[in-house]
């Protein structure tokens, strides 16, 4: 959240161990990495004003590859909410090698979700791992 008043522009993301960075034409931000690439969905803003607002907003790269946030027009006398939305996975494996699969949304608008799903009996989890009624 940023503060009534304070400057977004500011806001500096850096990535150590990333060797590229790109803005997809959809507006993901895209980081290459050793273990794969990482991609956090177009960002999203908004103020709230009895309803929610919406931002225009998107990334910016600069020159020394800092990540930051190009924002439409909004009142600056009230705070702005940046939600960049990551979407990770990863291959979850066990000591048989059996196959895994994980997939993780984080985000602030929508919370988090993750999923997973792996046909090894040394799997950390179990049945009975995740509640069976709302909590």
């Amino acid at each position: 959240m940023i503060a009534p008043r304070a400057n977004p522009r500011r806001i500096k993301l850096a990535f150590t161990g990333a060797r590229g960075l790109k803005i997809a034409p959809d507006g993901a931000l895209n980081l290459t990495v050793e273990e794969g690439e990482l991609r956090f969905l177009k960002p999203v803003a908004w103020q709230e004003s009895g309803e929610r607002i919406p931002v225009e907003c998107g990334f910016s790269i600069d020159a020394q590859d800092r990540v930051g946030f190009r924002l439409g027009s909004y009142d600056t006398r009230k705070p702005l909410v940046i939600d960049p939305v990551l979407l990770y996975s990863t291959y979850l494996g066990g000591g048989t090698g059996e196959l895994g699969l994980r997939a993780m949304q984080s985000s602030m608008q929508h919370g988090s979700a993750e999923a997973a799903r792996t046909w090894d009996m040394a799997s950390p989890w179990t049945t009975t791992a995740m509640p069976t009624s709302p909590v």
